[in-house]
């Protein structure tokens, strides 16, 4: 099976966290992680898959923030290799960097950039817990035209909640969610037809109420 994950690179130092059993996915993979995706993988990951690590790397010229970008890519790809242990598969890192600049013609490149690593009828994952805040919204219009150009299939688009420390505010524990249904639900609103905004919502209620 062809997979293909995008991984959002946090680019400050963070806690790795524990997500077993926790929030909507309950994974069963009891290990700190740095990325709430390696907690699902756990049990995605199939012999003779064929994988591709879209990793998205930020720089901002910083010395330091850029370095540390680079230790944090090295952490993600240790604690997916972990997961790879004893299975036949292939991977195939990719290090999409672009530049700290949410401008329009920044957006139109990262977006550029990352349709040319789709693949027809693949299955899609994406880590957007970190990373600049635009950043998952770029995922859902890739994951969109992904779905009706080349026959993808989503999967799951994960958020790792960090719950910190009242006093100290180090995070101590992590929730692990699933909010494709965000992704589907924004899908539904954008096909919707109704004569006006009140039929529309009526309409959206019995979708909710199925």
């Amino acid at each position: 099976m062809k997979k293909i994950i995008f991984v959002d690179i946090p680019m400050y130092e963070k806690n790795k966290l524990n997500y077993f059993n926790t929030g909507n996915i309950k994974s069963q993979y009891d290990k700190d992680v740095l990325y709430p995706i390696n907690a699902v993988l756990s049990k995605e990951i199939q012999e003779n898959d064929k994988i591709k690590v879209i990793l998205i790397k930020t720089r901002t010229g910083r010395e330091d923030v850029d370095s540390q970008t680079k230790k944090n890519v090295r952490i993600f790809e240790d604690e997916f290799d972990e997961l790879l242990k004893g299975k036949n598969v292939s991977v195939d890192y990719i290090h999409l960097v672009s530049e700290f600049d949410e401008s329009k013609e920044n957006h139109e490149i990262r977006f550029r950039n990352l349709l040319d690593h789709l693949e027809e009828d693949a299955y899609l994952y994406a880590d957007i817990t970190f990373g600049p805040k635009l950043i998952p919204m770029m995922v859902f219009c890739v994951f969109n035209f992904a779905e009706r150009f080349f026959n993808c299939h989503i999967r799951e688009i994960v958020y790792g909640k960090a719950i910190h420390d009242i006093h100290t505010n180090q995070a101590h524990s992590g929730e692990l969610y699933d909010v494709s249904p965000m992704y589907h639900l924004n899908n539904l609103t954008n096909s919707m037809e109704a004569v006006n905004g009140k039929e529309a919502i009526n309409a959206l209620d019995m979708f909710f109420s199925l």
